[in-house]
């Protein structure tokens, strides 16, 4: 018995695993001083509200360039980020909303953003349509950008592809309102 607990090699996982753990925390934080992992993460940031329906690029814009981000990167970032909303939210309204409707809660909230989301861009989506859902998507205003547009056209119907590139352009004037505001802002707090 002795004999064969002598052939085994013998290890310890956990003074291998406290080893492994310590050796990435001290390469983790030398790698946090360099100034590209703080901005990486910044513009990780950045595109997370640009994906958010509580914020958008318009507030991954400003976030990104008061965090120092290059001012072309923040802008390609966010609105590519964005632009991403479309295609996902579009996907959730054709499939997925089809059966979250059978959910009273979910069908009560739905609703209720519906009623919203028509009351906000109801006249002119109807009466302009492509042109008219872009304009809505372009006011950099809360409720009006790319999750409400996506909304207005699924419920007026609208062509998936007039849709897409109403959002799309919706989309780059907002960000560049943004874009130019928050660096004009950013320029006079510094002169």
């Amino acid at each position: 018995m002795q004999k064969q607990n002598q052939d085994k090699p013998s290890f310890n996982l956990g003074i291998l695993s406290k080893s492994l753990f310590i050796l990435i925390t001290i390469n983790a934080a030398s790698f946090a001083n360099f100034s590209y992992f703080s901005m990486f993460i910044d513009l990780f940031i950045s595109m997370l509200w640009s994906v958010s329906p509580f914020g958008e690029a318009k507030f991954g814009i400003p976030y990104a360039l008061l965090n120092g981000v290059n001012i072309y990167l923040t802008f390609v970032c966010c609105f590519v980020a964005n632009i991403l909303v479309f295609p996902v939210m579009n996907f959730f309204l054709q499939v997925v909303n089809r059966y979250l409707l059978k959910w009273y809660h979910y069908k009560k909230a739905a609703i209720f953003v519906g009623r919203r989301t028509k009351a906000g861009a109801g006249e002119n989506v109807k009466k302009y349509g492509f042109w008219g859902l872009m304009v809505f998507v372009s006011i950099p205003f809360p409720g009006t950008g790319v999750y409400a547009g996506t909304i207005a056209s699924f419920l007026f119907g609208l062509d998936r592809r007039k849709a897409f590139f109403a959002n799309a352009a919706g989309i780059f004037i907002s960000c560049v309102i943004v874009w130019i505001t928050t660096l004009a802002a950013m320029n006079g707090f510094k002169a």
